[in-house]
């Protein structure tokens, strides 16, 4: 079925039928072994025949009641259309795996991919087609007890794992009867609920919302997962199921989901409760106008949709895309092709909890498992005595929340891992989870004789976490700890064995304990994972995905923390007035990335990092320093310590987990990956002018790129991708000319990115004004710093000659010489057979836009900044060019540059400009060796450099003696200008400020300074929004002048002390050489010629 068939098939419905397909109801609702009414009449309010119209079912299942419940769906369904069946399979179906907290302390996605396929291959065998999982909600409180279904609080780890799960549960073909639709979820913010108190409110700014909560919905979203859960919670006042901001303006827009949105369990009426509706008929309908596709466990779409449509019938158009999004994804499931989708009780029976499965698990839980502690007790050899003790000892409740499924009974306990591993176990005692008796204690410690280890497993009982599991103390319970403390008071040796679904305030455990093994909930193997990290048979590698706090006062506490103006760190003499407590440290009892292993390892970066096409290279030199093979995770992090906005103090942005035989070392490269091609072709597909066609030249990257641009291609059919050979820039864009079919061409480079309304703008102008050429102004961007730029004063439509005139001005000027402010048309192009010249690498684009510009008669330039210019470092020497090639190319740009002049110009306009036309030739040969910069434009964008007239530097006259004084302040003056983003104007009007007596008029300073006052006045308001100064004007009493009083800010404190010293080194250089007597005989006839010159001047 196509989509145009589910078109037609939603006019074929009626209102009930199409309200009844958003509509899930719970499978209790449906009889296990038939499908006979089990109290819907009396608990939604809705009778038999419109239980059937529901779309989907929620809830515990197995095969034969999955085929049942379909057949009598089928038979009962006017139209055929088939149910869709849903749970959490959040670690595992039934086989189940560690909780997802403790898996993405693997910092093995690609484990996790696998534990999801296995899960997939279960749940489908059981009837199932979707799951609510993952979960990426990033968790900073431990109170709150889903923290256990999270991948931690770092938004990274969320990103990576959530999307290793959504590609784990669909593979590549949601038909595949293997496969199942994954549901990501709680959006958005639900873990950060207030007080770490479960359903309650969440209030989170935006910024932090779009920096670490959203990012991991973007990932699984570009995973290509099918379904979004809105939360429970009120997000910044909105309760997320009636948030259309959320569910519409972000969800869809901006992080561009197509899938179904589906609401959590009851959330649709939890809205009365809320506050944001009365009663249910209203809470129905606000949440299907905010964006709600599916509403779960409850009826009050299909209930009141006839009341909805008749008092607002906007809202059947709105019905009618939920619907669509519902079959969408049923079709895309295969439902409709086959409704029981290969499910039968014999694949059932095959699937669930094989061998190869277990054997999966047992994988997953020894590589999440953390060693916290361990004072060289660890690892146990086989003939060490053991007492095994504590409520854990034999257990099977180590499957954790959400193991709906699981089967208790196939649990491997601590216990029985020991014994199947061949240990000495002298004796185990189990004890209850919140009473150790005394006679309990006394028994144990009884029974240890000397060289005994006593293993304690202790832990949280599993309600304590999970949905619903919030709680304020997240210690061990009292007795546990005091069984601890006995055991160490008798000096007995005593190893920690850990089970808990959040991260414990575990300081009273350190002081006891002679080693800690933090298991999570471990799942179906644990025991057997617990016995072998025990024994030494493996190696402890885990990290923690989530830090363990110093104490709930501390909460939230994360590792990547914002910055304060008085770190506690830097301030060691202050006692008090600096960002701490006064009575524990402020850093976690143990950090995020911790984890200890049985061996050692030394970690170096080896040698430079570099920058490599979409990706920084770092390389890294490992070392295992001990005599046991073990696995570590490498972990990259980040920090800038000036931004335009405060950064976390680190940010993790790469890892990769290694194994080294001990004494061995090994030397990776771990690549950062920039999203800069991503944010460039994200900003064309969001232009508001949507009727174009997007070339994605890919010329012969090595890295992610082919994968990045076949993605793009795949789900936009706008997007046309060109894989070829590495051959340069020019021959790239000469096949996107070739094959382009659009009335205009627009150019852009991968690192930068456009306006939404760049397209939109830039064609209007050509039409409506009928331009041959419209060129725009831009952004620069250099780091976080934005400059706008732009030269043409002009407004309206140019002739050629007055086009040329405004080069003429700057003719080295960037702004001209790019490809990539400006719109073509492309029948000029094509009509003069105008391309990229391939055996040029430096201003190949200018030569394209000289030559085009001969042919264009129009020229528009467009004052609005459309473009964001990333400027890089690069130059023709780090191309590897020798220096002969070199010289010969520029040759050949400086002899078309000069030609260009001299055909657009008659002869006597171009002799009256040809000093200008040769500025440029000066400007862009003196670098050395090479050019200044890639392209013309180096007094704007490279190195700047200013112009020198060699004669006047070399002559006489108190002109001559001004203009080496300006020029040799000028030289010193150029660097820091390029280091702080201003231009000369902006950087010489700095100095005078810093020098200005105030307050002052405009005039004075107009004259002081020697610019017009429409340039001061342009100039300080540019200072002004780069967050250099602040003007305050006034008025003097007696005259009532406007005067001005100029505040520098602390933005300005570091330009301030270079131009301090600027002026030093301009000193030193003036009187370089001078003796002492001659600088005080200058200085004594400086001061005369000064009076000589203020007796005229006043």
């Amino acid at each position: 079925m196509d989509r145009n068939q589910i078109k037609v098939l939603i006019r074929q419905m009626t209102l009930e039928e199409k309200a009844g397909q958003v509509t899930q109801l719970p499978s209790r609702y449906f009889a296990i072994q038939g499908s006979q009414l089990t109290g819907t009449e009396t608990k939604l309010g809705i009778s038999e025949e419109k239980k059937w119209l529901c779309g989907s079912i929620l809830g515990k299942l197995d095969a034969v009641s999955m085929r049942n419940i379909q057949k009598e769906n089928l038979e009962r369904s006017r139209l055929q259309i088939p149910l869709m069946f849903m749970t959490d399979i959040v670690h595992g179906y039934q086989t189940i795996f560690p909780v997802p907290l403790a898996m993405a302390g693997s910092f093995d996605p690609g484990m996790v991919r696998e534990c999801a396929r296995i899960s997939a291959k279960e749940g489908s065998a059981a009837g199932y087609q979707v799951t609510f999982s993952p979960m990426v909600d990033v968790v900073r409180d431990p109170r709150w007890g889903r923290v256990m279904e999270s991948f931690g609080e770092d938004s990274k780890l969320n990103c990576d794992f959530g999307k290793a799960m959504v590609e784990g549960y669909q593979g590549e073909n949601l038909k595949d009867p293997d496969r199942l639709a994954a549901c990501v979820k709680h959006f958005a913010a639900y873990g950060a609920a207030e007080g770490g108190r479960d359903y309650n409110t969440s209030d989170v700014s935006e910024f932090r919302l779009r920096n670490k909560y959203f990012p991991p919905f973007k990932a699984c979203i570009d995973a290509g997962v099918k379904l979004v859960m809105a939360a429970f919670e009120a997000l910044n006042g909105i309760p997320a199921t009636a948030n259309p901001w959320l569910l519409q303006d972000i969800l869809r827009k901006d992080l561009e989901f197509e899938g179904t949105v589906i609401s959590d369990w009851g959330a649709v009426l939890e809205l009365i409760k809320h506050g944001v509706a009365e009663e249910e008929a209203e809470a129905g309908r606000l949440a299907l106008e905010s964006g709600v596709q599916i509403e779960m466990a409850t009826a009050a779409i299909v209930k009141h949709i006839e009341v909805y449509v008749k008092k607002f019938p906007h809202l059947e158009a709105i019905l009618d895309e939920a619907v669509e999004k519902v079959l969408n994804l049923k079709n895309e499931l295969g439902l409709f092709e086959d409704p029981y989708r290969g499910v039968d009780p014999e694949r059932e029976m095959r699937e669930l909890r094989s061998p190869d499965k277990k054997r999966a698990a047992f994988h997953a839980a020894t590589e999440s498992a953390v060693l916290l502690e361990n004072n060289g007790i660890l690892p146990l050899t086989k003939e060490t005595p053991v007492i095994l003790t504590g409520p854990y000892a034999e257990s099977k409740n180590i499957l954790g929340p959400w193991s709906v499924d699981g089967i208790v009974e196939d649990a491997i306990t601590v216990k029985d891992g020991l014994i199947l591993k061949g240990g000495r176990i002298k004796e185990v005692i189990q004890t209850a989870y919140e009473e150790v008796t005394e006679q309990d204690s006394d028994r144990i410690v009884q029974t240890v004789a000397s060289g005994d280890v006593v293993v304690l497993a202790l832990g949280e009982p599993e309600l304590w976490s999970g949905e619903a599991g919030s709680r304020s103390v997240i210690e061990l319970p009292e007795h546990q700890i005091s069984l601890l403390k006995k055991l160490h008071e008798h000096q007995i040796p005593v190893v920690v064995v850990l089970f808990n679904g959040r991260p414990l305030d575990l300081r009273k455990v350190k002081e006891y304990a002679d080693a800690i093994l933090e298991m999570w909930f471990p799942g179906t193997e644990g025991g057997n994972a617990a016995a072998t990290l025990l024994y030494g048979e493996k190696n402890p590698s885990g990290k923690l995905a989530m830090s363990f706090p110093y104490g709930s006062g501390q909460i939230p506490v994360s590792y990547d923390m914002a910055p304060t103006g008085r770190p506690k760190a830097d301030l060691v003499q202050e006692p008090r007035y600096k960002s701490q407590y006064l009575d524990i440290p402020n850093e976690p009892l143990y950090s995020f990335g911790y984890g200890l292993s049985y061996t050692e390892y030394d970690v170096q970066v080896n040698g430079k990092i570099v920058r490599q096409e979409q990706e920084y290279l770092v390389p890294v030199k490992v070392t295992n320093l001990g005599n046991m093979t073990g696995k570590t995770v490498v972990q990259i992090y980040i920090g800038k310590k000036k931004s335009l906005v405060a950064r976390p103090v680190k940010e993790l942005v790469a890892y990769k987990k290694i194994e080294l035989q001990p004494g061995k070392s090994k030397e990776i490269v771990i690549p950062i990956e920039e999203k800069t091609l991503e944010r460039c072709v994200d900003s064309v597909l969001k232009q508001e002018y949507k009727d174009f066609e997007l070339f994605l030249i890919n010329d012969g990257s090595s890295d992610k790129t082919r994968e990045i641009c076949e993605r793009y291609a795949a789900a936009d059919d706008r997007v046309l991708v060109i894989h070829k050979e590495n051959s340069g820039v020019s021959e790239s864009r000469n096949m996107a000319i070739a094959q382009a079919h659009g009335e205009y061409l627009q150019f852009l480079d991968c690192d930068d990115w456009i306006t939404p309304d760049a397209t939109k703008l830039l064609v209007r102008a050509a039409k409506e004004e009928q331009a041959d050429l419209v060129i725009a102004d831009f952004y620069r961007v250099i780091g976080e710093r934005l400059s706008h730029k732009g030269d043409i004063e002009i407004d309206g439509v140019m002739d050629q000659e007055a086009f040329v005139g405004c080069m003429m001005e700057k003719p080295a000027d960037f702004y001209y010489g790019v490809l990539w402010n400006k719109l073509y048309r492309r029948d000029i192009i094509m009509k003069h057979h105008l391309q990229m010249n391939p055996e040029i690498s430096w201003c190949e684009d200018f030569m394209f836009n000289l030559e085009y510009i001969r042919h264009a008669r129009s020229f528009y330039a467009l004052h609005t900044p459309i473009y964001y210019y990333v400027k890089t470092k690069g130059s023709l020497a780090s191309q590897g060019m020798n220096l002969s090639k070199t010289i010969k190319m520029k040759l050949t740009v400086f002899t078309y540059y000069k030609d260009f002049y001299k055909n657009v110009l008659d002869e006597e306009e171009y002799e009256k400009n040809r000093l200008q036309v040769y500025r440029f030739l000066i400007d862009a040969a003196g670098d050395g060796m090479v050019a200044p910069t890639i392209l013309p434009g180096s007094q704007k964008l490279g190195e700047e450099r200013s112009s020198l007239y060699l004669e006047a530097v070399e002559g006489e006259g108190v002109l001559m003696d001004e203009y080496r004084s300006r020029k040799l302040f000028d030289r010193y003056l150029e660097p820091v200008a390029s280091q702080f983003d201003l231009t000369f104007p902006e950087i010489r009007l700095l100095l005078y400020l810093s020098h200005l007596k105030q307050p002052v008029s405009k005039r004075e300073l107009s004259d002081y300074t020697n610019m017009t006052r429409r340039s001061l006045s342009l100039y300080l308001q540019k200072l002004m929004a780069k967050g250099y100064i602040r003007i305050q004007e006034s008025r003097e009493k007696k005259t009532q002048d406007r005067r001005i009083t100029v505040w520098m800010l602390p933005e300005a404190a570091q330009v301030e002390e270079a131009l301090v010293n600027v002026q030093r080194e301009y000193d030193e250089t003036r009187y370089q050489s001078f003796s002492e007597d001659e600088l005080l005989q200058y200085a004594y006839l400086t001061e005369k010629i000064k009076k000589n010159m203020q007796k005229v001047l006043q």
